[in-house]
């Protein structure tokens, strides 16, 4: 691959990802801003890197097969370029498999927020400790 196809690449993937952003909520705190973005990975741009891998990877054996059937250099070529695709899918694979591990496992996915043991818990809760349910 040459210099301009990866610059071609790397800009349309700024693009999908400077659109996919403009979606997100006001949000806050950092924790909600954190979370709509790995959200946003998660649910849009994962999945479009998919797509884009196994349409890379189809399109390369079909040149295999049936486009490049007697010239043997661009078998060759179009041979490495479905194992690439193949790489694609791993490596996209694995970032999912990060992405969601920090969502579920970082604490991302909480309701509620993140608090720090030296403020008191009705303070990120939002409540005043002064309302109090009424005894019966």
């Amino acid at each position: 691959m040459d210099s301009k196809t990866i610059g071609a690449g790397a800009g349309i993937l700024i693009i999908f990802i400077i659109l996919s952003l403009q979606g997100l909520p006001a949000s806050d705190n950092l924790q909600e801003l954190l979370l709509s973005i790995i959200k946003g990975m998660s649910e849009v741009l994962i999945p479009f890197l998919f797509a884009l891998a196994l349409l890379f990877f189809i399109f390369n054996v079909v040149r295999y097969f049936f486009i490049e059937v007697n010239n043997p250099d661009g078998k060759d070529k179009a041979r490495k370029l479905a194992i690439y695709g193949i790489a694609a899918f791993v490596f996209i694979l694995v970032l999912w498999g990060i992405v969601n591990l920090l969502v579920g496992g970082v604490g991302f996915g909480r309701s509620q927020p993140i608090c720090p043991d030296s403020v008191p818990a009705w303070v990120c809760l939002g409540s005043d400790p002064n309302d109090q349910a009424p005894e019966e």
